[in-house]
């Protein structure tokens, strides 16, 4: 087994990208947007997770960014403060946890 060494650099450059998380939407986005667990005979199709938008199921697997796009559009009138880009790294940070 190969190890991979990262520079520091490196390193910063990867946390950055899902550092920068506004918390006051991570709670938003918990309470407002359920995740389903999937039976486990079904977990080969549609993955383990499913998330709530919109009064919707979506399947996390293969739509991370049709969610984040979705989430987005859904409370991005609720945090007009939030930069663009901060709270579209925080809905990615949310969806990416659940994602397998």
């Amino acid at each position: 087994m190969k190890r991979i060494v990262l520079t520091e650099e490196e390193k910063e450059d990867i946390l950055a990208k899902y550092t920068e998380a506004d918390d006051k939407i991570l709670v938003y986005l918990r309470r407002n947007f359920p995740i389903i667990d999937i039976q486990k005979d079904l977990q080969e199709f549609f993955g383990k997770y499913r998330i709530m938008v919109d009064d919707k199921a979506y399947s996390v697997r293969n739509n991370f960014s049709a969610l984040v796009n979705l989430i987005d559009l859904e409370i991005r009138d609720i945090f007009p403060d939030v930069d663009d880009k901060k709270r579209r790294q925080t809905i990615k940070k949310f969806v990416k946890y659940f994602e397998d």
